[in-house]
């Protein structure tokens, strides 16, 4: 990484001038995937309906970091390590459990009508909509890797509804 990174900087000097380059604040390098690599991927999301990150981190091509960063650099967006964050015990009842896992994200404050939520992917503008008008709040999304969110929803956003009561409501008897 530090050699590849080097290498970068030094043909960064090459075309900027010292001035610009004190102004970089980071140097993100990443590992680019094949042609075949994404091609692979591709056709295991078609098949499985299953996201493409997901994808590459079972078949370890990236990991958890390497997506966050993609996500951070590209959108713009900060992140949030979800283990330093007290979560707003008040918001456990806007969105069900099974929300938050589709959609990998969790709510963990809330400032006047704007809910701070921690995503480990970027939602698109039907799904924020949808999002923001089942919460009645604007939604301003951090990054989080999927590991953080899935132990979060794990600890704060469980369902309490038991799969034996769940079975009753459906009209299925007790699971």
């Amino acid at each position: 990484y530090e050699r590849m990174k080097a290498k970068v900087m030094d043909e960064l000097k090459k075309t900027f001038s010292p001035e610009f380059l004190n102004r970089v604040d980071a140097i993100v390098v990443f590992h680019a995937l094949t042609p075949e690599q994404v091609a692979r991927v591709i056709k295991e999301q078609k098949e499985t309906g299953e996201l493409f990150g997901d994808i590459l981190l079972r078949l370890g091509l990236v990991s958890e970091q390497d997506i966050a960063l993609a996500l951070v650099t590209q959108f713009r967006l900060p992140f949030i390590f979800l283990r330093n964050v007290d979560v707003d015990p008040d918001l456990h009842g806007i969105f069900p459990e099974a929300v938050l896992r589709k959609y990998q994200f969790v709510p963990f404050d809330r400032i006047g009508n704007i809910l701070l939520v921690a995503s480990a992917g970027v939602f698109n503008s039907d799904v924020l909509e949808e999002l923001e008008g089942v919460s009645g709040c604007t939604l301003s999304v951090y990054i989080a890797t999927i590991s953080e969110i899935k132990s979060t929803i794990d600890e704060h956003f469980r369902d309490e509804t038991s799969f034996s009561e769940m079975g009753e409501l459906l009209g299925l008897g007790g699971l």
